[in-house]
């Protein structure tokens, strides 16, 4: 996923090279044009060279380095033959659902609470009622729905993919990445802002 603030041309030279490089990524090979694999040389305007590296991100984009789990990769290249199984009409996988969705604008800790509370009185339904992490791919597979987060700034200038992927603070802003509370208690680096993908492939093939 790309997310990136439009820079606007602000000279005359700017605004050519800019021109130039839509006319290279829009412009349409020849039949007997044999394809050019090599990279475009890297512009000396700033805005332009990025978008030349997101573009060279763009294509060498493959599904292993598209942040899906295994079992997402799994399904996308060995699609099921028929009509997929799942059953949903055991009441306690609906009861499930039915939690799961009721907390999808809550966290994973209220999920486990209401579930540990059913538990608590009906002790019986310890084995068959899901986890979260179960519950969840539950609906990944009955849905397609699979969601990639990706860190953002959280001025919202971009995110932290493609050349920005490796920085700790906004290239524009100079914001963290991280929450500096958690980091300097814990050490852990939890990111202050996230975006959220749905690839279509999944979906696609839920269908």
């Amino acid at each position: 996923m790309i997310l990136l603030k439009p820079q606007c041309p602000t000279s005359a030279e700017e605004l050519q090279q800019h021109n130039e490089l839509i006319a290279t990524v829009n412009a349409e090979p020849e039949e007997d044009q044999q394809p050019d694999n090599s990279s475009q040389e890297p512009s000396c305007i700033e805005h332009v060279r990025i978008t030349q590296q997101f573009i060279e991100e763009i294509k060498n984009a493959t599904l292993d380095n598209a942040k899906l789990d295994r079992e997402t990769l799994h399904r996308l290249r060995n699609p099921e033959q028929g009509p997929i199984a799942i059953d949903i009409t055991d009441p306690n996988t609906r009861l499930s659902l039915d939690i799961f969705m009721s907390c999808k604008n809550s966290s994973q800790r209220m999920y486990s609470n209401i579930r540990n509370s059913f538990i608590r009185w009906f002790p019986e339904l310890s084995d068959s009622l899901l986890s979260y992490d179960a519950a969840k791919k539950l609906v990944e597979q009955v849905t397609g729905v699979v969601s990639v987060s990706d860190d953002m700034c959280i001025n919202s200038c971009h995110a932290f993919t493609g050349p920005f992927a490796e920085l700790e603070a906004c290239y524009y802003c100079s914001q963290s990445r991280y929450d500096p509370t958690i980091l300097e208690k814990t050490g852990k680096k939890v990111p202050r802002k996230q975006a959220c993908t749905f690839p279509l492939g999944p979906q696609v093939q839920a269908l």
